[in-house]
């Protein structure tokens, strides 16, 4: 976390990939998703108050999703037939970047008011 207190990360610990987040010193895991589908790559907000990640819940294609901290508040915010990966998001946490496969081949950018 950019806080550097904790440690979000993803695992197959209970039968599906999922996102979990744990004290650094790997104290306290918790599971943050739980889908039948694959989440993966999760990255911190700046402020520490949400996460992206990757999943294929959405009819098997793979797009970036937010939510808090706490794993709530669930919000896919790619809907495509392509992949969308890999979302980091900008310093000011106002943009999120991701990988996609989309025609323009490289590193797009989702605004994001918060």
């Amino acid at each position: 976390s950019p806080k550097g207190d904790k440690i979000c990360f993803k695992s197959k610990r209970d039968g599906n990939w999922e996102i979990y987040v744990m004290a650094i010193d790997g104290q306290n895991p918790l599971r943050l998703t739980n889908h039948p589908k694959t989440d993966k790559v999760p990255n911190w907000s700046p402020d520490s108050k949400s996460i992206v990640f990757t999943s294929n819940r959405n009819r098997g294609n793979w797009d970036i999703y937010k939510m808090n901290i706490d794993g709530q508040n669930v919000v896919r915010l790619t809907d495509d037939l392509v992949k969308d990966d890999r979302a980091s998001w900008s310093l000011d946490g106002k943009q999120i970047a991701f990988t996609s496969t989309r025609e323009l081949k490289g590193l797009v950018f989702i605004s994001w008011m918060q």
